[in-house]
């Protein structure tokens, strides 16, 4: 029972995909299915897997990448901190009203 779990749970870690603007949920949703897949949080295999399912947003991945992280927080830190900052820059976007005058 325990296998058909695991395997379950590696089978939809594989599947999973990052949904802007969604980070917390991607990283929480990533986090259980690793632990249930019995992955070792902060390897380089959980880190590659977290990375994998940013490739729907090869932008945001550039980005993570782009600022060298050394393990899977790291990764995890800087994947939020490329969301957020997308998020604010959309947002900029679609104001109507100058931000600065």
């Amino acid at each position: 029972m325990d296998s058909t779990r695991q395997e379950t749970a590696q089978a939809s870690l594989n599947r999973l995909k990052f949904h802007f603007p969604d980070i917390d949920q991607y990283i929480s949703t990533f986090e259980t299915l690793a632990r249930k897949a019995q992955y070792t949080i902060g390897s380089r295999e959980t880190a590659n897997l977290f990375l994998k399912g940013f490739t729907n947003a090869p932008d945001i991945a550039k980005r993570i990448i782009d600022k060298s992280p050394t393990d899977y927080y790291d990764l995890k830190y800087k994947a939020i901190q490329v969301v957020k900052n997308q998020q604010l820059l959309r947002a900029m976007k679609n104001t109507t009203t100058p931000i600065f005058q």
